[in-house]
């Protein structure tokens, strides 16, 4: 026999629903719900289709030999149910420890990652910045001076594979004496590889420069480009959801 309630508190869900009505884009439609069995407290997360949920769930099983991510114990058409981890008490999230979450996360793809020709990011920041100057966040000087940036510090070639998409103070807790990503929807594949480390960095939860020289080439030749595709994307992400107050574009404009 088992019993379940909902993880995130009804503010939260009456808050996504408000979202939907008004219209604006919502990146988060997976319901996530803690469920016990056999006295035993799992994660449990439903997707809208059973292709989200078996794409998490690979990606889990990718990334289960860094032991960074909670442990999938099983996948129900479109749902997966993930191991609870407890938190340590008095923890704190340290930004070496989180270095060294990212160096794990890109190191253990170096023999496995995918190159993909640069061209196909500049072209997809090149839509989104036409998004930000429609909507007058950037003017039409700025857009010009971001894209030729860009093309100045594209390498050929860009890393593609996993990454924790949402990373964020909140997704990620101490276990164990071990930082761990805890929103096991944000572990998506065919990203560019910088991108998590990206948000990371805007939030201001670490310095990426141990990082990049951690990993050496070819990471640290793509993560400018990587890091300046990411600010285009997430702010044309924030105004989709509306949520304007998210976005920082000195933090963009600083760059060029």
């Amino acid at each position: 026999m088992s019993r379940s309630r909902p993880a995130n508190p009804l503010w939260k869900r009456l808050q996504r629903r408000w979202r939907a009505w008004r219209g604006y884009d919502q990146v988060k439609t997976h319901e996530v719900d803690w469920v016990w069995e056999g006295g035993v407290r799992y994660k449990r997360v439903t997707f809208q289709s059973r292709a989200e949920a078996d794409a998490v769930a690979a990606a889990l099983n990718a990334m289960a030999p860094i032991q960074r991510f909670p442990s999938l114990v099983r996948a129900e058409g479109s749902a997966i149910w993930v191991d609870y981890l407890d938190k340590d008490r008095f923890s704190a999230i340290e930004s070496s420890a989180l270095g060294s979450f990212f160096v794990e996360l890109y190191g253990h793809q170096a023999a496995t990652q995918t190159l993909e020709p640069a061209t196909t990011l500049l072209v997809a920041m090149v839509n989104d910045l036409s998004a930000l100057e429609q909507a007058s966040l950037l003017n039409a000087a700025q857009c010009q001076a971001i894209d030729q940036f860009a093309h100045k510090l594209a390498p050929a070639m860009v890393s593609t594979g996993f990454d924790y998409v949402d990373a964020v103070e909140k997704n990620f807790l101490v276990s164990d004496g071990r930082l761990m990503g805890i929103d096991v929807e944000a572990l998506l594949g065919d990203q560019w590889l910088g991108m998590g480390l990206a948000k990371a960095e805007y939030r201001g939860l670490l310095d990426v420069e141990s990082v990049v020289q951690s990993l050496g080439d070819p990471f640290a030749q793509q993560y400018p480009l990587v890091r300046l595709a990411f600010l285009v994307s997430y702010f044309q992400q924030k105004l989709e959801q509306g949520k304007p107050g998210h976005i920082r574009v000195s933090a963009l404009l600083d760059l060029i």
